[in-house]
């Protein structure tokens, strides 16, 4: 059984008129709408170091907790970096809480990071669950995930591991979407 492809279609009064049957070319539109939001539909958050955020290194929970209200999976995570500092790498880390107090470790199998040899506004963005790094950048290492499904009530937290000197406004986006 193949799956519809996901299309972003528009639906016609002419196709949904009274006392039309529903032909197999406007169920295959529904199925492709669908498709395209199941697939499509992302939720972002970000975990934001403003400023000179060098201060920050070793802080545990930068910007909070994101505590999950149903089943997810990670999608995509992107990082960058406002203005590039003198030195150094910054470097996030993102932990799996399965419970509250109850830090599972890292989501990564390599650490998402950017440094001084970059240029300002430097960004990266991968796939996670295709392994394909979508933006790459000169001075940055694009993640590695091993965990992208949580459970509902399960939380992610975010660390700042290492920060360049005069580095300015980093920061991680996490783009999820619910499943079963």
């Amino acid at each position: 059984m193949a799956v519809v492809p996901n299309n972003r279609e528009l639906l016609f009064e002419e196709e949904t008129s009274r006392n039309n049957g529903v032909s197999e070319s406007l169920a295959k539109k529904f199925a492709g709408i669908s498709n395209f939001i199941s697939l499509n539909q992302l939720i972002r958050d970000d975990f934001k170091a403003n400023g000179s955020y060098r201060l920050g290194v070793g802080s545990v929970g930068i910007d909070g907790l994101l505590i999950f209200p149903n089943n997810v999976e990670i999608v995509y995570i992107a990082m960058s970096n406002q203005r590039s500092g003198l030195i150094g790498t910054t470097i996030f880390d993102i932990n799996w809480l399965s419970a509250p107090g109850v830090d599972e470790g890292s989501i990564f199998t390599t650490l998402p990071s950017i440094d001084f040899n970059s240029v300002d506004d430097t960004y990266i963005l991968t796939d996670v669950l295709n392994v394909v790094d979508i933006v790459t950048a000169t001075g940055a290492v694009n993640p590695r995930v091993n965990k992208t499904s949580f459970l509902q009530g399960e939380a992610i937290r975010c660390s700042l591991t290492s920060g360049m000197s005069a580095g300015e406004d980093a920061q991680i986006n996490v783009f999820y979407r619910p499943i079963n």
